[in-house]
């Protein structure tokens, strides 16, 4: 074997066994004296600094807030939640996470709390009879500062301390929405009208059947909850009454989805023989055939609404009353002419 090629390989050799003792060595990480000395400042001005201290200047503030992205410096979040008692993370709770507006709801809360530091999880929780109740082992496992919830009868009975704001709290304009979706329906012959879904003791459910009223003072009501299954078996329910209604305000585009198999199954065009009209405007409402006319309400700033407020409870402060969220009628293919004979 000639010796150069030996010499080759022992050379190669030494180099690859640095090289994978290199490899394993630690990478350094920055830590907040990497920050402070670069800014110029002590530790505790950069710690102050991080969490926004009052007595700190925003001159300073914004050379330590320099420094920290130029060395890419990320605080610990154990670190800090052992130092503040908070670890800047809350959870959003809904019934189920098949729930087609918790996606937008959610979408809004994050993008608000990531604006002022803060993570979500997101968990699901249906116990069975249909009654909420959240699996205990995500509270053993995480520690939170807040709860979200859909709404305040979903609180979880599982002995938890911690500040609470639920999307009821965030004022939609329901009443005023569900006005102008039955002055459609007016407009167009409409005489007999069912409202059909939403939970009896919701707030929202009955601000739109409310709505409703104002212009059909004897409008039919069966509650349920916000599923698609509610609104088939509702709307099943109202057929087999033949109860003679020639168009059907569901409480959510998703209970209009289920009024629509209803109303399939039993060979009733719509609108030819039944309008209907939702409400929230959900992404596939406009997919729905025929296109479902609906109200709109903004689903992502309802989500970031209900943060501000649970961000004001976890800061110690009482949240004012947030402004009514306003809400549009959007007109497609679901409303039409009510049928002569029920006119």
């Amino acid at each position: 074997m000639p010796s150069s090629w030996h010499d080759d390989v022992q050379t190669f050799g030494h180099g690859a066994a640095l090289a994978l003792e290199r490899a394993h060595e630690p990478v350094k990480r920055t830590t907040i004296k990497d920050v402070a000395r670069l800014a110029g400042v002590d530790v505790s001005t950069v710690s102050r600094a991080m969490r926004d201290h009052p007595r700190i200047s925003e001159a300073t503030r914004q050379r330590v807030v320099l420094a920290a992205r130029e060395l890419d410096y990320r605080p610990n979040a154990a670190a800090r939640a052992m130092v503040t008692s908070r670890t800047r993370s809350f959870a959003f709770l809904v019934p189920s996470l098949a729930d087609p507006n918790v996606a937008a709801f959610a979408a809004g809360a994050e993008a608000e709390a990531r604006t002022h530091g803060y993570s979500m999880v997101v968990a699901g929780y249906r116990a069975p009879h249909g009654t909420a109740a959240p699996g205990p082992q995500l509270f053993r496992e995480h520690r939170f500062d807040g709860l979200l919830l859909m709404s305040p009868r979903h609180y979880p009975e599982s002995g938890l301390d911690l500040p609470l704001a639920t999307l009821e709290e965030a004022r939609v304009d329901n009443h005023g929405g569900a006005a102008l979706a039955a002055a459609l329906l007016r407009d167009h012959g409409h005489r007999r009208v069912a409202f059909v879904g939403g939970e009896h003791d919701s707030p929202h459910a009955r601000e739109r059947f409310l709505g409703l009223r104002s212009v059909f003072d004897d409008a039919t009501c069966r509650y349920g909850d916000w599923t698609p299954q509610a609104g088939f078996d509702l709307t099943t329910r109202l057929l087999d009454a033949d109860a003679g209604f020639s168009a059907i305000f569901a409480a959510s585009d998703a209970v209009a989805l289920g009024v629509y198999g209803a109303l399939h199954e039993r060979g009733l065009a719509i609108p030819g023989d039944v309008s209907v009209v939702g409400f929230d405007d959900m992404p596939a409402a406009r997919h729905y055939w025929p296109r479902l006319t609906t109200v709109a309400q903004p689903l992502e700033r309802v989500g970031a609404t209900a943060f501000e407020m649970l961000l004001a409870r976890i800061e110690g402060r009482e949240p004012e009353p947030p402004p009514v969220l306003d809400v549009r009628l959007v007109q497609r293919a679901s409303v039409g002419p009510a049928p002569v004979n029920l006119r």
